[in-house]
């Protein structure tokens, strides 16, 4: 094969316009083209045994087509055809080339791309020759070629997923054959998807709550994780204090539709919305947060809505605030102790500090904060004074140490752990607590304290007095009866022997 592709290449004549291949005549543009795309083909199968590095693999298949078509530039670009957006997946300059992207934005509208939009609807390649022939017929789009330095372009759609185009920029050759671009659309397409799932797997984590592909369970006290019968998405990777507001206020009512306006306010808190396009950069985190959920689901997260933005309600979705609730009405119902201290403690363990820490100080967030502190101080005490009184004192002790680790203002929890110390007669800790108690509480709060410490535990003095005094009743009278009882037998005795 390589012999006769070397044979072939040499009987080509610049001023040639065709040679005959058996009894076919072929152009000789297209027989130069079949060279490039065998050697560019060949090549890449090569890399493909050296390496099985997804990125890698991909970035080559790109360095190949920008070979092929003598492109400055070649990349995959994301469509989402509900939002309207469309963004750069992978894209790598020629070898030579020095390209930047500085001028391209991390979303960019498809609105403008009227064109692009119905190659992609019909499966058919995007071809522009010569982007000044359209300066005039389609304007819109002539500024975006001019805005990223674009004289010529060729695109072909891949999908299924992710939707889109493979593009070369600026290709200089073969502009009227895309056909190496649609086979190297199959192997990149591959290498993202396996990017994907190497991501979902290295986030890997599935509670014992997720039995179903639909289920999601998110935990908003402290920070963000998303978790799926796929892994979890943690706020690390996510990675946007926008995405992080969005998404915890969609969860404040899952089943609420929203408007743009009203969750780009959210989202920009400190910005100045514009009211005639509130959705401008609203679609753009929608959009990324869509893309990132799709590494641990094969859902959308927010799907496209014409009543506004909400959850995708098809999913099941759990928030940790929603399991905090349950459990604390069901210990609040509960008649078993042992059943009751088991919700209860699920519920403490549930809290993990501010909700959304990374955000705490928006105004939505502020308030649905303090309501989950003031409920999570609610279920401690219960907790406490529960496992108090059934005498399990240690547990006491471990609890409230635990609780006040998170938070500190709680001084119920004081309260019950000085008294479970003084039950364990553990006097050191005893005064150690005692004096934190003195150190944090304002004076007033600290005397307070001090009189309801000392009222319980003379309460408790009277019960264990009235307990030893019965106690020791109990031993003196049975001694006397004992006493009577010898009498009585001796007296059996001696009338007996008489």
């Amino acid at each position: 094969m390589e012999l006769r592709w070397r044979r072939l290449k040499r009987e080509l004549r610049n001023d040639d316009q065709s040679i005959m291949i058996g009894e076919e005549e072929l152009s000789i543009d297209y027989i130069r083209y079949a060279i490039a795309v065998e050697r560019n083909l060949r090549m890449l199968e090569a890399g493909l045994h050296t390496s099985d590095d997804a990125n890698e693999i991909a970035v080559l298949a790109l360095k190949k087509a920008c070979e092929c078509y003598q492109a400055n530039w070649c990349g995959f670009i994301e469509v989402d055809m509900d939002l309207g957006l469309w963004t750069v997946k992978i894209g790598c300059p020629a070898a030579d080339a020095e390209v930047t992207e500085d001028n391209l934005e991390p979303y960019e509208s498809a609105d403008i791309l009227p064109r692009w939009i119905e190659a992609m609807k019909e499966d058919r390649p995007m071809i522009v020759k010569d982007a000044e022939e359209i300066k005039d017929t389609y304007p819109d789009e002539y500024a975006l070629y001019q805005r990223l330095n674009v004289e010529s372009v060729i695109a072909v759609p891949i999908r299924p997923r992710p939707f889109g185009f493979l593009l070369v920029r600026n290709p200089k050759q073969h502009l009227d054959r895309p056909n190496l671009l649609q086979l190297l659309g199959v192997v990149i397409l591959q290498q993202i998807n396996t990017m994907a799932v190497d991501d979902g797997r290295s986030m890997t984590f599935s509670p014992e709550d997720i039995q179903d592909s639909k289920d999601v369970l998110i935990h908003l006290f402290g920070n963000l994780e998303i978790y799926t019968s796929l892994g979890v998405l943690t706020e690390e990777k996510i990675n946007s204090p926008l995405i992080t507001a969005l998404t915890g206020y969609l969860l404040t009512d899952k089943k609420k539709y929203h408007r743009s306006i009203e969750l780009a306010q959210i989202a920009y808190p400190e910005t100045v919305v514009d009211k005639e396009n509130p959705s401008k950069n609203l679609k753009a985190l929608i959009h990324r947060l869509n893309e990132l959920f799709s590494s641990i689901s094969d859902d959308r997260l927010i799907p496209p809505n014409v009543n506004g933005y909400a959850l995708n309600k098809e999913l099941h979705i759990t928030t940790d605030l929603d399991q905090f609730e349950l459990y604390w009405r069901q210990a609040q119902h509960e008649v078993s102790i042992i059943r009751k201290v088991e919700y209860l403690k699920k519920a403490v363990a549930l809290y993990r500090g501010h909700i959304l820490s990374s955000i705490s100080d928006q105004i939505w967030v502020v308030s649905l904060d303090a309501y989950y502190r003031v409920e999570y101080h609610k279920v401690v005490n219960e907790l406490l004074k529960t496992l108090f009184y059934v005498e399990d004192y240690h547990d006491v002790v471990k609890c409230a140490t635990e609780s006040l680790m998170i938070s500190q203002d709680n001084k119920e929890a004081y309260y019950w752990l000085v008294l479970a110390l003084e039950e364990l007669s553990l006097q050191d800790m005893l005064r150690e607590q005692l004096q934190n108690v003195k150190r944090i509480f304002p004076k007033d709060e600290y005397e307070e304290f001090m009189e309801k410490f000392q009222t319980e535990r003379n309460k408790r003095n009277h019960r264990t007095a009235d307990k030893e005094n019965v106690f020791s009743r109990f031993h003196m009278g049975t001694g006397r009866n004992d006493k009577r009882n010898t009498q009585r037998n001796t007296g059996l005795q001696q009338k007996h022997r008489h």
